[in-house]
Formats: structure tokens, C-alpha cells, sequence
């Protein structure tokens, strides 16, 4: 989490500790222990000097193990002199980071400025394009006949979804930017970037990220004409374009609007992909459902559609359900994860250095380079997960799993979908819509399960 764009205090491990400091749940004369001011905070000096005093004020006594200094409230009376360093070493911290960010932006500034005289100054181009050995741009053949019959198709009246589709159905080959890894299938979100995208047009666009708030703020930078292949001509395009732009979109002071209670966590019971919400009838007057994903792309699985009404009554109606199930979720469990997960990680990197010392005594082969990485893998997989582990037994203390219980309580009974999808994702990993069952298997983040039933076993749901 970046200190300096100011995302550990808004979502990352500090985030927790400034709750838990700020609900009580960390009692005053407690201390926390930094390398140095700026693992705190890189942003501006008033941001800096808000969430320094949050700390102090609160009771807690703040150690810097680099310059061996403690700032607590008391000290800070006797001494205000340490006031004025702890702001000189924050200040220092935050100009540290913008000079870096300011020569990256300026390295980037330099590229885009040559980008007229030499063509190729980042290899991230279209999926349907490629760099040649002589570091030239051309388009694929068979990839520009793709993207011309997706204008095509949509000019037909065939929607992007059924674009992709249809694409999906004939098993044709994905494509993702160059040097990114593509998706299993196509989706009606990249066959609508490629309709929106002027790179068909030849235009290269460049964009750049300026910091506000501590929050990041993408413009567009230049358009440079006749930088790629053209695949597509100016009249396609801007017909396109005109269709696209009569699109009604469901926004709410600017931002999309959730309008499904579960979603980011409605899983499909048969191949555990995402459900989404789609609508039958009109757009505005039409009953939602939730159908799997890949079903709905064409891409396999089982094509079931389960009233989201229905799911979402029966979420609302289990919050005893829920409240059990999560304060039976101990922190015992966690700390024995916490303690596996570290073993694992001492052992796999003693194994990762006997690999290392054999490549050294026997030089490099497939064999070792592939268990090198095989173990490289799963330390990676072994590390994100005990980070995960010692963030959830920080924050779960009873008595902060009670607050928020009481805040998903009082979430499920209002009628903010938007705030109350946010604490059902804060609280549980996934509720799978089993539909041949009638239930809803809600599982929690400690892996707690609840049955939840959404209808009755011989109901009919809809499935077209």
C-alpha cells in the first residue's frame, strides 16, 4: 500500500489500526512501532500532520525504531520541539516521493514528446498489434479482421455481448494487450473497449496520473495521429461512436451504482465463476436475475437464471444467521493459521535455498530452474496469505466484530445497497446461489459457513 498516494490509511493494515484506535478497541498507552515517520504517512504536511496527531491524541505512544524517538501526547506538551521534527522528518518523506514521482512523470513526458519522431517507446500496444524484430508497429492480419467485424456486427445492430458471444461460440482465440496475459474468454467489456478504442484509427493516446488528495487522477496527455496500423476508417468509427454515445448508463453523482446486494460475491454452484446481474424485459422495467458469467458469455457452464430478488430478501432476513456465525469466528483459529503459515514459509525458503546453492555448484538446468520457480510460486502464494492472516487477527477482537455486526445490521435494513454490499464484502468471501438446492451458502472470511434458503426446493426458477 502506497504511503505516499495515502492508500494505508484509506484501505491497508493502518487503515485497521486507525478503526481499532479510533472505536477504543486499542487501549491509550498503547505503542506502535514504525521503522521511521514516513511508514506512516509520505502525503502532504496537513495529511501527514492529521493522521500523526489521530495517533497521539488517541493515548498511543509512537516509537521510530530509526531514530530511536517516542511521540506521545505527553511528550509532546513537555517537549514541543518534537512536534517540529516529527513535521520536518514527514515533510522530508512526502518531497522524497514526489521528486520520484516528478522524475518518473518527467522520464514519461520525454517519451511521449519523441513518440512523434520514433514510433515505438512502450511494447504494452493493441492486442492487435504487434512489434517486429526491426522494432517497427504492424498489425496481425487475422487480429484486424476481428476487430473490423466487431464494428461490423455492431453496426448490424448485434450488442457486445452477443459479439461476445459469438466469438466465444465459435472458440475464437482471445487477445489482450501485448506482453499482458489474455482472458480465458471474450467479454462484452473488451469487445466494447476495442469499439471505444481510437488506436483502430491509427491515434496513440497517452494519458497521465497526477496525484489529488492523495488520490489518483488519469487525464489525457496527447494524441499522436498515424501512430499505429489503421484498421478501422473515420466513417465506422464516428458511427459507432454516435451509437455508443446514446447509451444510458446508471450513474449517481458522477459514479456507477451498485444495484445488486451481492455483488462481488455471487458464485455460480457449478464451475464457482461469478454471477452477475442482468435484467429481463426493458432495460428500466425488466426483473433482475443473476445468471453465471461464463454462461451468459458463451463460454460454457450452465445457463440458470435465479431471481435476485428473491436472494436478496433472503440475505436481508438472515442477519441472526450471520451474527452467530460471525462471532463464532475466534481468533484461536486465526493465530494457528498465522503460526502454519510462518513454518511453511521458513520451510519453503530453506528449500529455495538449497536449490539456489545447487544451481551455484552445478550451474543453471531446467530441472532447478523449475522448481526454483515452482517454490518461488508458492512462497509467493504462502507470504500474501499470512499477510492476509495477521491483518484479519489484528482487526477481529470481539469487541470490533460486534461494531460491525451492528453496522451490517442496521446496512441490511436500509435501503443504501451500495453501503451494505460494502460491508457484506468486508465480512464474507462468497455466498454461492445454489440454485438446484434453493440455498445460499454464505461463507464468511474465517471460512465460517451459513445455509441460507432463498426459495423452495420444488420452485421453478426461470432458466432463459
Amino acid at each position: 500500500m502506497s504511503a505516499f498516494k495515502g492508500q494505508n490509511a484509506e484501505t491497508g493494515a493502518l487503515r485497521a489500526f486507525l478503526r481499532a484506535v479510533e472505536d477504543g478497541h486499542i487501549p491509550r498507552g498503547s505503542y506502535l512501532l514504525v521503522e521511521s515517520l514516513d511508514r506512516i504517512t509520505r502525503g502532504h504536511v496537513l495529511q501527514a500532520q492529521t493522521i500523526f496527531n489521530s495517533i497521539v491524541m488517541a493515548g498511543i505512544t509512537l516509537v521510530t525504531l530509526g531514530d530511536q524517538r517516542e511521540y506521545s501526547e505527553e511528550s509532546l506538551i513537555a517537549n514541543p520541539t518534537d512536534l517540529l521534527i516529527s513535521l520536518l522528518v514527514m515533510m522530508r518523506g512526502n518531497d522524497e516521493s514526489a521528486t520520484k514521482a516528478r522524475r518518473l512523470k518527467a522520464a514519461w513526458a520525454n517519451k511521449r514528446v519523441l513518440a512523434g519522431e520514433k514510433k515505438l517507446f512502450t511494447r504494452l500496444v493493441p492486442g492487435w498489434i504487434r512489434v517486429t524484430p526491426d522494432e517497427t508497429l504492424e498489425a496481425i492480419p487475422e487480429r484486424a479482421e476481428v476487430v473490423q467485424r466487431i464494428f461490423s456486427m455492431f453496426l448490424s445492430g448485434i450488442g457486445k455481448g452477443a459479439i461476445a458471444k459469438a466469438f466465444n461460440s465459435e472458440g475464437l482465440e482471445t487477445w489482450g494487450m501485448a506482453g499482458r496475459k489474455p482472458g480465458q474468454h471474450w467479454h462484452a467489456s473488451y469487445v466494447a473497449k476495442i469499439l471505444d478504442n481510437p488506436a483502430v484509427l491509427g491515434i496513440l493516446t497517452t494519458r497521465t496520473v497526477e496525484f489529488e488528495d492523495g488520490r489518483e487522477v488519469i487525464r489525457e496527455a496527447q494524441r499522436i495521429d498515424d501512430y499505429y496500423p489503421r484498421v478501422i476508417d473515420d466513417e465506422t468509427f464516428a458511427r459507432v461512436r454516435a451509437i455508443r454515445d446514446t447509451a444510458t448508463v446508471v450513474r449517481q453523482k458522477g459514479r456507477s451504482v451498485s444495484r445488486n446486494l451481492v455483488a462481488g460475491l455471487s458464485v455460480c454452484p457449478i464451475c464457482s465463476g461469478a454471477m452477475i446481474r442482468v435484467n429481463k424485459g426493458t432495460a428500466k422495467r425488466g426483473k433482475p436475475y443473476l445468471v453465471c458469467s461464463k454462461a451468459k458469455a458463451g463460454a460454457g457452464c450452465s445457463y440458470k437464471a435465479v431471481g435476485l430478488e428473491a436472494v436478496e430478501f433472503a440475505v436481508r432476513g438472515a442477519f441472526s444467521e450471520f451474527s452467530e456465525a460471525l462471532l463464532a469466528e475466534g481468533s484461536q483459529s486465526l493465530a494457528a493459521d498465522v503460526q502454519r503459515l510462518e513454518s511453511d514459509s521458513l520451510v519453503l525458503n530453506d528449500e529455495m535455498e538449497n536449490v539456489a546453492d545447487a544451481i551455484a555448484k552445478q550451474g543453471t538446468s531446467s530441472v532447478l530452474s523449475r522448481k526454483l520457480r515452482e517454490l518461488q510460486t508458492e512462497m509467493d502464494r504462502v507470504v500474501s496469505e499470512l499477510r492476509d492472516r495477521r491483518v484479519q487477527l489484528f482487526t477481529e477482537t470481539h469487541a470490533m466484530r460486534h461494531a460491525r455486526i451492528e453496522e451490517l445490521r442496521a446496512a441490511l435494513e436500509g435501503t443504501d445497497i451500495q453501503a451494505a454490499n460494502v460491508l457484506l464484502r468486508e465480512l464474507f468471501k462468497a455466498i454461492t446461489v445454489d440454485y438446484r438446492t434453493g440455498q445460499l451458502q454464505c461463507v464468511t472470511k474465517a471460512d465460517v459457513r451459513v445455509d441460507v434458503s432463498y426459495r423452495w426446493v420444488h420452485d421453478e426458477e426461470e432458466a432463459t
